[in-house]
């Protein structure tokens, strides 16, 4: 599918001390998500790795998107 048929999306990461870092990384993990958007994500880099760090040593199989892989609006102070 070409990319200007795909939907563009901001998602925010939410509190940082909440679960969203979690959801978004878990979420964009979904093939059928990067089919159908451009998807950028709001919020910290810095935590955003952090988490994946996280998850990926709690469970190393788990599906996350990687940060790296991602585009993200940095708003790291």
């Amino acid at each position: 599918e070409a990319l200007e048929a795909r939907a563009l999306l901001a998602v925010t990461i939410g509190d940082p001390a909440g679960i969203g870092p979690e959801v978004v990384l878990k979420a964009l993990a979904d093939p059928t998500i990067a089919q159908r958007t451009k998807m950028t994500v709001v919020g910290s880099r810095k935590l955003l790795h952090r988490a994946y760090q996280h998850l990926r040593s709690l469970n190393p199989d788990i599906p996350l998107a990687h940060p790296g892989e991602l585009e993200i609006l940095d708003l790291t102070d």
